[in-house]
């Protein structure tokens, strides 16, 4: 599993910092700035990754620009160590052309404003932010989409008048937010469900059935977050054809699914598309 998010990873940072490459104006190298919250998080390492295979193989590219960053680390809910750490990554010796990072929902204003300020752009492929509004002078790039539109889709799609959306952490609260907004103006329900054990998820998914409400939204922190919660579910005799669960997580065709598929339950994920793949 770890492998294929860091591949995943890679793969995003390295076609974006391509296209930054390519737009610049043949220097012989570029300091770049990355912002994590800790240095064994996928992201960093996938950053990490990425600079190695660009620099190693700068000779067979023809973009020959050599590439050197300096990260710093910071706590995700220390807003003035984010200050700090932009403020730093700013005044880099010789400038820096971009910044990598992730951020949460709370931080992600601030961001967008040194961004903006200094004309420097953060590239995040956190989904945080992705709500914001934006116009034409930004400088953010998500390289994950928010997933609220697709689902407010779905749902009109499937002509559901009312559902449980189930989160577990402030990232799933802004996205909950984002979706009420749109169901005031398309008129469905939203109930939902915060669920603050880890482990246990049972008396939530029990008020799930007490409400005879079955059409659930799962928008959880983690892919182990998300498989607890199916097998769980699975436990409480729920995964049968008579529910429909949407999932929001990009990850989520690395849990093993067989045991949920004999009951004939719906399940559809929102997740990103592989080029390998035939849609």
């Amino acid at each position: 599993m770890m492998a294929y998010e860091l591949r995943g990873w890679t793969t995003f940072y390295f076609l974006s910092l391509t296209f930054i490459f390519k737009a610049l104006a043949d220097p012989q190298s570029v300091a770049i700035g990355g912002l994590f919250d800790n240095i064994f998080s996928q992201e960093h390492g996938a950053l990490r990754h990425s600079l190695y295979q660009h620099n190693i193989h700068i000779n067979d590219s023809n973009t020959q620009v050599y590439v050197k960053a300096d990260i710093k680390n910071y706590e995700l809910v220390d807003i003035f160590g984010l200050g700090e750490s932009l403020c730093g990554l700013f005044n880099f010796d010789g400038g820096i052309y971009v910044v990598v990072g992730v951020s949460t929902s709370t931080l992600m204003p601030t961001i967008k404003s040194y961004s903006n300020r200094f004309n420097i752009p953060y590239i995040t492929p956190s989904l945080s932010g992705t709500g914001l509004l934006s116009n034409e002078t930004d400088f953010q790039l998500y390289l994950r989409p928010s997933p609220i539109p697709v689902l407010a889709e779905l749902i009109l799609s499937h002509r559901w008048d009312s559902l449980h959306y189930m989160y577990d952490d402030l990232e799933g609260l802004y996205r909950l937010e984002r979706l009420l907004e749109v169901a005031v103006d398309r008129n469905f329900n939203v109930y939902p469900l915060h669920m603050r054990e880890a482990e246990n998820v049972r008396p939530f998914l029990r008020k799930v059935i007490a409400s005879q409400q079955l059409h659930i939204v799962i928008d959880t922190s983690s892919i182990d977050r998300t498989e607890t919660v199916l097998t769980q579910a699975l436990q409480l005799g729920m995964v049968t054809d008579k529910y429909h669960f949407i999932v929001l997580d990009f990850d989520m065709k690395n849990i093993n699914l067989e045991n949920f598929t004999y009951g004939g339950v719906n399940i559809t994920e929102i997740g990103r598309a592989s080029c390998r793949e035939r849609v």
